[in-house]
């Protein structure tokens, strides 16, 4: 599948500004001002005279590894992880290099600590993994966020003190709203203002008033994109919990639970992030492989008379939100492409 994807499907659906970009940048690394990682990288390539398109092919077949091994490391079961991340958002994944590439690098570190027992020293390693994704995409730097949850879920002493609290789903879905407009409306326009003092690349036509597919959000995305990104979180929080029931019992997930737990709240901090500009919700997107990871590890630990609601309600969000992005992606993109080269293939 994944070689029918890359190579034998019509190049149409990387005539994009991505596409565009990164050819340029491998053409002409001397005037790029992308991050050094992922330029030292092109540069390494051109230096065997690979072509772009064999160099982006080997980059997807490293995180598809990447992706399938660190699912097996963690629950055994990659082939429902797999399926699912190849009818979601691998086929955004084919242009986005640089995301890809930085999320393959923190997905090793969320798998190193998945399987570590969270001490200090492997934490540090997984910020250490962590600042090394920002080489390839300094958005990345974001994730350092996690380990921080992390130590402040370290603080309690006993598994059995791990309770549902905090927001409930409809203070979490509510407050999400309000962080979101809020941010949207107030602190854009003050981000604007001090734009020149951000980081590059973090910012990089995010706050462009004119920038075209830059992820400015406005009309009915200001109804639609808020509800898919708090659709998202909540169902990792409603995993996550029910993960940490299971843990009670299975105390072996204890410390699991509390990795994903950070996660689910790093994501919350996500939001006026996203309601700055779009572009960063792929930053949100990337989870879809850790939502699958955490719903084979429930799968696997559940007990076998019945499939909590929980579970289902993940499983059936999942599906939707794969067909959500690859309908609008696969279908116009690669299925009628394809279709019309066969047509053609046999009229000849």
């Amino acid at each position: 599948m994944i070689i029918w994807i890359i190579t034998l499907v019509p190049h149409d659906i990387y005539r994009n500004n991505d596409y565009a970009a990164y050819l340029y940048v491998f053409q002409n690394p001397q005037y790029s001002t992308m991050e050094k990682g992922f330029v030292s990288l092109l540069k390494f390539f051109t230096a065997f005279h690979f072509d772009f398109d064999t160099v982006r092919i080997l980059l997807l077949c490293f995180t598809v590894v990447i992706l399938w091994l660190g699912a097996y490391l963690v629950s055994k079961n990659t082939w429902p992880v797999l399926v699912g991340y190849f009818f979601s958002t691998f086929f955004i994944d084919q242009v986005q290099l640089r995301n890809t590439l930085m999320w393959a690098i923190v997905f090793i570190g969320i798998v190193f600590i998945l399987r570590s027992k969270l001490t200090l020293k492997n934490i540090l390693v997984f910020g250490i993994i962590i600042l090394l994704s920002t080489q390839f995409q300094s958005s990345g730097i974001l994730y350092i966020l996690i380990p921080i949850f992390i130590f402040r879920r370290m603080k309690i002493k006993s598994i059995e003190t791990i309770e549902v609290k905090g927001l409930g789903i409809v203070q979490l879905f509510f407050s999400g709203l309000a962080v979101y407009y809020i941010s949207f409306f107030i602190l854009t326009p003050l981000l604007g203002m001090i734009q020149s003092l951000l980081p590059t690349h973090f910012v990089n036509g995010y706050l462009a008033d004119d920038g075209l597919g830059g992820g400015k959000n406005g009309g009915i995305g200001l109804i639609l994109y808020p509800m898919q990104t708090l659709g998202i979180i909540i169902i990792i929080h409603i995993l996550v919990q029910e993960l940490k029931k299971i843990s009670r019992k299975k105390t072996e997930l204890a410390e699991q639970s509390l990795v994903f737990e950070a996660i689910s709240k790093f994501n919350f901090y996500l939001v006026p992030f996203i309601a700055i500009n779009l572009n960063f919700f792929r930053i949100l997107r990337n989870e879809s492989i850790v939502i699958l990871v955490l719903l084979s590890i429930l799968y696997m630990h559940r007990d076998k008379k019945y499939v909590p609601l929980s579970m289902v309600i993940g499983t059936v969000a999942i599906i939707l939100t794969g067909l959500w992005w690859s309908t609008m992606l696969v279908y116009p993109n690669i299925v009628v492409p394809t279709l019309s080269e066969l047509q053609k293939y046999i009229e000849y």
